[in-house]
């Protein structure tokens, strides 16, 4: 590993991500828990500290979430389902382990090791994102309360209470985040451990009805704490609604704010502008033909002015199996135009990541080659077009699985290019919600 870590920047991490009183010196680095009738300290040995960085050392990176070596495979993995299977998931400090004999190989599933913890830890203080990551405060109270009829009996046996180490308490605070590994007994490549993991992953899918799926950016799930930082966290901060809104629009949000699922947030907020296409097409369309019917040189007797209103319809609309269809793009650039408020779209967009709007204008969308767009352009109808044209390649994308040689999302493996344009669609369904919403009487 690179940007190789002392003692010191080990200890400062585990004190900032756990945000608690901690106290260091040669041989011994302590963690002080002291709140709501706990009290007691954590501490690590330093010795043991320096052991698991020459470990971390010793190892290689691989896709940012990976690390390995000739016989050693640990990776991030996201638990997708809704609720964990009963049976599976006993505590969340369980590691489930599978020994492949005939191959040599072994697995372990569950929480991450040590050495990966102090990976992850300085990966997330890299991107500034630990503090929101974990939730060491809940973990605390479950690790340290222990049922007084069970402390008894440890000590009538003279046994020594099994006290927690700092990195049990970081494993145990992760959001139903946890780590593969794969030990081998002999030298393999890393396609073949990724070739395991697939096949491990799949293994657990199929048999238990849970979806596990591979981190590959820790952006995957850092993207949301954004979000939520800039919102209202606190309940009692809200102030009762002032406005009614549509249940359908609100339904759709709802499935796009609960989902851990890249490509069922980016449509479930795309079917909020969906819903008034065909409404504001019409709209559009009627206003058009109104206008050319009432110019002073139109004429109903002149075929030619009967056949250019026909063309004019007929470029509006679309033949789709023997039925007339309003065009889709036209209608969320419509859609788009009457709802969408370009200067707190670039704020909002500020908020979540400054570096967004410099994706959006030097960037395609890579799976689906969707247009760049100049939100900042002073052209407004041409970045209203490449907005509609960046968000509706996509959406197609997503939805229609391959056609020739075009390029396609595939599930997972697009999924980080994917969240990138997540933002610009939840920023625009939120827009078209509020504004189409009426105050209350």
């Amino acid at each position: 590993m690179s940007d190789k870590l002392s003692i010191q920047d080990v200890a400062d991490l585990i004190k900032k991500s756990l945000d608690i009183d901690a106290e260091f010196n040669e041989s011994t680095f302590f963690l002080k828990v002291d709140e709501e009738r706990i009290d007691y300290s954590i501490e690590i040995s330093t010795k043991e500290i320096q052991s698991k960085i020459d470990e971390l050392d010793n190892l290689n990176e691989a896709n940012s979430t990976a690390l390995y070596s000739d016989r050693y495979y640990e990776v991030l993995v996201r638990e997708e389902s809704p609720l964990p299977r009963p049976g599976f998931w006993t505590r969340s400090e369980d590691v489930h382990e599978f020994d492949d004999t005939d191959n040599g190989i072994h697995y372990s599933f569950g929480i991450p090791s040590d050495v990966y913890s102090i990976f992850l830890l300085n990966k997330l203080n890299n991107i500034g994102f630990e503090r929101y990551f974990f939730s060491p405060r809940r973990v605390l109270h479950r690790l340290f309360r222990r049922d007084p009829h069970q402390l008894e009996l440890i000590e009538q046996e003279g046994q020594k209470e099994p006290f927690p180490t700092p990195f049990d308490v970081i494993k145990s605070s992760l959001p139903r985040v946890y780590t593969l590994r794969i030990k081998s007994n002999k030298n393999i490549s890393i396609k073949q451990f990724e070739d395991y993991v697939h096949a491990m992953l799949f293994q657990l899918s199929y048999n238990m009805d849970i979806s596990f799926v591979l981190i590959n950016s820790l952006e995957e799930i850092a993207r949301r704490s954004r979000i939520r930082r800039i919102r209202r966290s606190n309940i009692k901060e809200l102030d009762p609604p002032r406005r009614t809104y549509r249940a359908d629009l609100i339904y759709h949000y709802q499935m796009g704010v609960s989902t851990d699922s890249a490509p069922l947030e980016f449509l479930s907020y795309y079917h909020i502008a969906e819903n008034f296409f065909e409404e504001i097409f019409e709209e559009d369309l009627i206003n058009g033909l109104r206008e050319k019917l009432t110019q002073p040189d139109f004429s109903y007797r002149r075929k030619n002015d009967l056949r250019d209103m026909i063309k004019y319809i007929i470029r509006r609309m679309k033949l789709r199996s023997e039925t007339y269809t309003f065009n889709e793009i036209e209608a969320l650039k419509l859609t788009l135009k009457k709802f969408l408020d370009l200067e707190e779209l670039i704020n909002r967009l500020n908020e979540i990541d400054n570096a967004l709007l410099e994706y959006y204008r030097n960037h395609a969308v890579k799976f689906c080659g969707a247009a760049k767009v100049d939100l900042e352009s002073e052209d407004y109808d041409k970045t209203i077009s490449d907005l509609a044209n960046r968000v509706y390649i996509t959406r197609n994308s997503v939805v229609h699985s391959k056609e020739g040689s075009k390029p396609k999302y595939v599930p997972f493996h697009h999924d980080r290019q994917l969240l990138d344009e997540v933002p610009l669609v939840r920023l625009i369904a939120e827009q078209i919600i509020i504004k189409s919403s009426k105050m209350l009487n």
